[in-house]
C-alpha cells in the first residue's frame, strides 16, 4: 500500500497540487517581509547559508534558563497543557504548552514562564513571524507515543526544536526521534534541530514505560 500511496502522491505533484511527494502544504496565507530570503528544504544545518545561526546561539546560551523554567513548570503539576491539539498521535500522550499561537500571546502561560517568553520576544526573527503561520510552545512526548506523518500548512517558516529534556535508553541513545522527508534525526539535550515542517514528518518516542521519561522540546517558528 506504500507503493500505491506514493503513486497517488506523485499524481498530485504532476497536477501541481504540491511541490513534491514529501512537501504537501496548503497555499501560504501571508506574504513574507521584503527582506526575508527564502528557500525550502527538509533540514537545515550550520553549514547552510540560511541557517538561523543567531537564533540558535540565543537558545544555546540560555539553555539553563529554559530548562529550569520548564522543570519548575513540571514540578508544580500545572494542568494547562493541551492534549494533542491536532489529533495526530497514536498511543502514549502528546501535549503542548503554548506561548504564542496564531500570533496571540498566551498571557497565563507566559506568567508561569516569564523568562522564556522574554527570551522569545527578544528574537527578531520570531517576533516578525508572529502571524497565523508561526507559533512557540513546549512539546512533551510521553513514552510509547507516535505522532503520525503529516505536513505543516506552509513553507514560509523554519521550525526549531530545542532539546530541553531528552531521555536516553540503556545504550545511551536518545529514545525519541523525528523523521522529516526521508531523513531521521534524534533530539539531544541543549541541541537544536532546524527543519521545514511543510515537509512530511513524524515523531516517535521509543520508550515503553513511564520510567523512560518524557521528551520535552521548545518549538519556535521563524522566517
Amino acid at each position: 500500500r506504500t507503493d500505491d500511496a506514493l503513486r497517488e502522491l506523485q499524481r498530485g505533484v504532476s497536477a501541481r497540487l504540491w511541490p513534491s511527494v514529501w512537501q504537501r502544504f496548503v497555499s501560504p496565507r501571508v506574504r513574507l517581509p521584503a527582506d526575508v530570503r527564502h528557500r525550502a528544504q527538509p533540514w537545515w544545518d550550520a553549514a547552510d547559508e540560511l541557517y538561523p545561526t543567531e537564533v540558535v546561539s540565543v537558545l544555546r546560551s540560555n539553555f539553563h534558563t529554559l530548562r529550569d523554567e520548564a522543570l519548575a513548570l513540571l514540578g508544580n503539576g500545572n494542568k494547562t497543557w493541551e492534549r494533542d491539539p491536532e489529533s495526530l498521535h497514536t498511543g502514549g500522550v502528546w501535549d503542548v504548552f503554548g506561548f504564542v499561537n496564531g500570533g496571540q500571546r498566551h498571557e497565563e502561560h507566559c506568567a508561569l514562564m516569564p523568562r522564556t517568553c522574554e527570551l522569545l520576544e527578544s528574537i527578531e526573527d520570531f517576533v516578525s513571524c508572529r502571524s497565523s503561520e508561526c507559533d512557540a510552545f513546549l512539546s512533551r512526548l510521553r513514552p510509547g507515543t507516535r505522532i503520525l506523518p503529516h505536513c505543516g500548512p506552509s513553507d514560509l517558516r523554519m521550525r526549531i526544536h530545542f532539546g530541553i529534556v531528552v531521555p536516553h535508553g540503556v545504550d545511551r541513545q536518545p529514545l525519541a526521534w523525528i523523521r522529516v522527508a526521508n531523513e531521521t534525526r534524534r533530539w539531544r539535550t541543549g541541541v537544536p534541530l532546524v527543519f521545514d515542517d511543510s515537509f512530511e514528518h513524524e515523531v516517535v518516542h521509543e520508550g515503553m514505560d513511564a520510567d523512560a521519561g518524557g521528551r520535552i522540546v521548545l518549538s519556535v517558528d521563524i522566517w
